[in-house]
């Protein structure tokens, strides 16, 4: 991504991307951070969140599905139907599951005092707002029904 923002095709560019593609969140996850009066490491702080994008990413994949399900084109309602119920229940668990992780970083001790607490509510306030807009996206662009091409 680095190298195609820049336009470099040199060998050294390529070799110092890498780097910093890689470097940065090692970097990142390797930090210890305080999270309940406990020195941990960060990953341990976001391998819930990363668990909860790799969810919510499967559940708007299947979003995308259903929305290109619905053209003239694209199948039967039976299709759509299947489609939709998967999407729903990953889609629902996965909210519910980062609501869950914004309301456990509010409610331990000391609230969001913490760095953790704040990376975490933070990231999964975030991580929530995009998934209601692209939801809210979908659901708009259903109800309008089939368009012709």
């Amino acid at each position: 991504v680095f190298e195609e923002l820049i336009g470099a095709r040199s060998f050294l560019i390529k070799i110092a991307a890498t780097f910093l593609t890689l470097g940065v969140p090692l970097l990142i996850v390797a930090i210890p951070v305080e999270s309940g009066g406990k020195t941990i490491s960060a990953y341990k702080m976001i391998w819930p969140i990363f668990g909860a994008t790799n969810q919510l990413l499967g559940g708007l994949a299947l979003l995308t599905l259903a929305v290109w399900l619905n053209r003239p084109w694209g199948s039967t309602v039976r299709s759509l139907l299947f489609v939709l119920i998967h999407m729903g229940f990953m889609i629902v668990v996965t909210v519910v599951a980062l609501v869950q992780i914004m309301i456990r970083c509010v409610g331990s001790e000391g609230g969001l005092s913490s760095t953790a607490a704040v990376v975490k509510c933070s990231a999964s306030g975030i991580l929530l707002l995009l998934s209601l807009v692209l939801i809210a996206e979908a659901v708009r662009s259903l109800k309008l029904g089939p368009e012709a091409p």
